[in-house]
């Protein structure tokens, strides 16, 4: 995972790693913490879980946390506003992977379905 900033915010055309981590995971998708009172975080979502990432006063990324649901691939995370919370929430989308018994199919199909779970939790200083 790559994170770019522009070089000079007038001129936003000129862009350059500012950052960078490694997931180990194909990464379907991302959310950035809207919090300013916290430290620069990002919420990941792969083909197997949710991890939480936060920029380290060092500038290094670090793995603060993953949150995982099974055999479901994650198709979207959102990080909610925290304006009037003393705690964060992350929501995420799955698309649930099941093996099929309906007498009209074969056994064994893989079929597709969808699911959502959200956390929350407190920031700790």
């Amino acid at each position: 995972m790559y994170i770019y900033k522009p070089v000079d915010t007038f001129q936003i055309w000129n862009w350059q790693c500012d950052s960078s981590f490694q997931v180990n995971k194909p990464v379907n998708c991302l959310s950035w913490c809207k919090a300013r009172n916290h430290p620069m975080s990002l919420v990941v979502g792969t083909d197997t879980d949710v991890q939480i990432w936060e920029l380290s006063e060092s500038h290094i990324w670090e793995q603060r946390n993953i949150l995982q649901d099974g055999n479901s691939v994650v198709r979207s995370v959102a990080w909610s506003s925290n304006i009037g919370k003393d705690y964060e929430t992350i929501a995420a989308s799955y698309s649930v992977r099941f093996r099929s018994h309906l007498p009209d199919q074969p056994r064994g199909v893989l079929s597709h379905g969808l699911s959502s779970r959200s956390w929350s939790g407190r920031v700790e200083d």
